[in-house]
């Protein structure tokens, strides 16, 4: 299990790259909800055509190994929060 500060920290980021909004648990207020923005359903959505796209219609020609490599690499190129 992450340590806690380091949650924090990774959920900051996140929050501040605009992909969740983090509000106070309305019943218990040692907790906090996190939602995700419209950005990050998008950026998702963009994710899962790509790899359909990679998985589907890769040509015939590319090996296994080739695929994987595709697959990271176009997963790279959309980007990550934050960065």
């Amino acid at each position: 299990m992450p340590d806690r500060s380091d949650l924090v920290k990774v959920l900051d980021r996140v929050e501040r790259a605009g992909w969740i909004l983090r509000t106070r648990d309305t019943v218990d207020r040692h907790r906090h909800v996190l939602v995700l923005t419209d950005e990050a359903r998008a950026a998702i959505d963009k994710t899962e055509r790509v790899s359909r796209a990679i998985t589907d219609d890769v040509p015939a020609g590319l090996s296994e190994p080739e695929r994987r490599t595709l697959h990271r690499s176009l997963l790279k190129a959309f980007g990550k929060p934050g960065d």
